[in-house]
């Protein structure tokens, strides 16, 4: 995560470099840090600046394909489903100009929706499609022109392949499948395949720099304009439902202590009572969420994290939340396992009648970027 994070981090300043305004790159003026709880700040751990939601940062396009692989690999157990094909398939004029290329990927995106509901009405009944996601790739021009295709996620025969190749032949497409093409691939687990297909923009940057046509400041900075809230990959068909199914429900697909996907209730933002004449009169710390983080470890430590300067002190902090019933009930469970105790350094809050509770507590901000889990406290 620390290197993807340093990746996105250089991306982001290429970014400004190419035109963009700090405030179309970054959410807030502040950084955000991060404090083991147990050791009140012992271990810590500054994160920057966070980054407006794009799919070009690495670590947010980790986090995304991570996403759609756990719930297609899910899908895919709940349904009995073993074999995923991938389809590789580019509209008869793919490659354009990056300036067009938000007008463009609309336009094929509906161009090959009907081919695909038309070729399984009348050529290939038995195909079902589940993922579709486009890709970008720099093809010259430092980034000034570009290709763009599509992944596909299908369950289908031979002779559905077959058929569906020649219905996209006949009229100037290209069709790719792992199945009747003689590739590896067709073995592939169908979560890795989900992952490979959604794997988003940062790794068009990377793959522009491997092949030696890079971007350039302000070609960047274009792909950021053409691709900002732009979906590069969708569900559809039946796992586009059964995502539905799962977001009706309030459930999230994770990994349990086992690594098995299995499904649980979306976890509410948590909250903490706030001094509030404090926090808008002191140290203007910020405290997003209780998390949990490896500060490089191996080790996943209850963590919070707290946006502000890059030297603000877990005192500071504490002097502005009511953090001492978490820092104990940390404690106590390290101790239940069996770990150090650690040893108290200083109060953690102001006597009771220095910090009267507020007669509601006010929600927290949530900030779910680095792909960290939030704990219901």
């Amino acid at each position: 995560m620390r290197e993807r994070r340093r990746e996105a981090e250089q991306t982001a300043a290429f970014l400004l470099r190419g035109g963009l305004r700090d405030d179309e790159v970054y959410a807030a003026l502040d950084g955000d840090s991060l404090f083991d709880l147990a050791t009140e700040g012992a271990i810590r751990e500054y994160l920057g600046r966070q980054r407006r939601r794009w799919y070009g940062y690495a670590d947010q396009a980790h986090t995304l394909k991570a996403k759609w692989g756990r719930e297609y690999a899910a899908f895919c157990t709940a349904r009995g489903i073993d074999q995923v094909i991938q389809v590789v398939v580019r509209a008869p004029v793919s490659v354009m100009a990056l300036a067009d290329l938000r007008a463009t990927h609309a336009d094929e995106s509906a161009r090959l929706g009907d081919r695909l509901r038309y070729g399984r009405k009348r050529i290939a009944p038995g195909l079902a499609c589940d993922m579709v996601a486009a890709e970008v790739r720099s093809v010259g021009q430092d980034g000034a022109e570009v290709d763009l295709h599509f992944h596909l996620a299908v369950r289908a025969s031979e002779n559905d392949c077959h058929a569906m190749r020649a219905y996209f032949e006949a009229s100037g497409w290209a069709w790719w499948d792992s199945l009747t093409g003689g590739s590896p691939e067709v073995e592939r687990y169908p979560g890795a395949l989900a992952q490979y297909s959604s794997k988003s923009l940062a790794e068009t940057i990377r793959r522009a720099d491997g092949d030696g046509v890079p971007f350039s400041a302000e070609n960047m900075a274009e792909l950021h304009r053409q691709t900002r809230h732009l979906t590069m990959t969708r569900a559809v068909g039946a796992f586009r439902a059964w995502k539905g199914q799962l977001d009706r429900d309030g459930l999230v697909v994770v990994e349990d202590e086992n690594g098995r996907l299995t499904t649980r209730p979306r976890r509410r933002v948590p909250t903490l009572a706030r001094l509030r004449d404090r926090l808008f009169t002191s140290t203007g710390a910020r405290l997003l969420c209780l998390t949990l983080h490896d500060f490089g470890d191996g080790t996943m430590r209850p963590t919070l994290r707290v946006r502000g300067r890059e030297d603000i002190s877990f005192g500071e902090v504490a002097a502005t939340y009511q953090i001492g019933d978490a820092v104990e009930a940390v404690r106590r469970a390290l101790s239940s396992l069996g770990m150090t105790a650690i040893p108290e350094s200083f109060r953690l809050v102001a006597p009771a009648r220095e910090r009267p509770r507020p007669p509601r507590p006010s929600a927290m901000s949530k900030d779910g970027s680095q792909g960290e889990e939030d704990i219901p406290w």
